[in-house]
């Protein structure tokens, strides 16, 4: 392997790769910064103590990906690996150098983690929002994108609706995928936070009952709210109209003649009309 050393009297300017770009060489650990886009954001410390511990016995198998960046690196993947050599003490690291876009840090970033399992359901969807948001993707071109289901985006972004209290489960492990989606199912953040309280002793299956049984009542209220709302409004317009007497379950019209009658009815269509048009407009 080349190696790239900082040189102290050159503002810490990295020198020219000796290989060409894509191949393996060791760079200096302080030379290497952080992916902006680094989709995880914990690490578990007994896993990073014997992922270090390894690495002092064996070495990096795999070296890391970095991108130039100015008179620097940047992390693409290898987080893990880094971060355990950082705890190892090593001084350098193996790498493999390749230019790539912002766009292309942040995918290559997601798509590793993704295929090692490393990230959380919450850090997921994180990171495929990002990666919609930066290329203006559609749900199915993100999945295809990261060789996932359109289900799989679907769900992950799903969970960036939840309430920041949940997420913070979802993220710890206290709260199961399967369960955190069925809460947020439910719009009322209230309602999803009292279910939760529950999740924990109960099972997927009951848990699902439990949400279709609170959709039905809100589905019922809604419904309840829309009808008192349009009985509101047709009393509203009724009583301007004369001989008109308004009781709590009807609605009395008094007329003499049949011709009474039919003024009063064209009256009240004529209400209706101007009240259907000021809603349109």
């Amino acid at each position: 392997m080349s190696r790239i050393e900082v040189n102290a009297e050159s503002s810490h300017q990295a020198t020219v790769p000796s290989r060409p770009l894509g191949t393996a060489m060791m760079i200096s650990v302080p030379q290497i910064d952080p992916n902006p886009f680094q989709p995880r954001h914990d690490i578990d410390d007994g896993e990073l103590n014997d992922l270090a511990t390894s690495i002092l016995e064996n070495g990096i198998l795999q070296p890391l990906l970095v991108c130039p960046h100015k008179d620097r690196f940047q992390l693409v993947a290898g987080y893990r690996r880094l971060s355990a050599a950082k705890l190892a003490g090593l001084d350098e690291v193996p790498c493999t150098v390749r230019v790539m876009t912002e766009h292309e840090m942040l995918r290559f970033a997601l798509v590793e983690n993704l295929q090692r399992n490393d990230l959380n359901p919450l850090e997921e969807g994180e990171s495929i929002q990002k990666l919609m948001a930066g290329q203006n993707l559609t749900q199915l071109a993100t999945a295809q994108l990261i060789n996932k289901s359109e289900g799989f985006v679907n769900e992950r972004l799903s969970l960036l609706k939840l309430p920041q209290e949940l997420k913070a489960r979802v993220s710890a492990g206290q709260l199961p995928l399967r369960k955190a989606l069925e809460i947020g199912r439910l719009t009322n953040e209230a309602s999803q936070l009292r279910l939760a309280s529950r999740a924990e002793s109960v099972g997927l299956e009951e848990l699902h009952a439990l949400v279709q049984k609170k959709l039905v009542k809100e589905q019922v209220g809604r419904k309840r709210h829309e009808k008192r709302g349009i009985q509101a409004d047709f009393k509203d317009i009724v009583s301007e109209l004369p001989n008109v007497r308004i009781y709590k379950d009807r609605i009395s019209f008094t007329f003499k003649s049949e011709n009474e009658l039919l003024d009063l009815l064209e009256k009240l269509i004529k209400e209706l009309k101007g009240e259907q048009m000021e809603t349109v407009n």
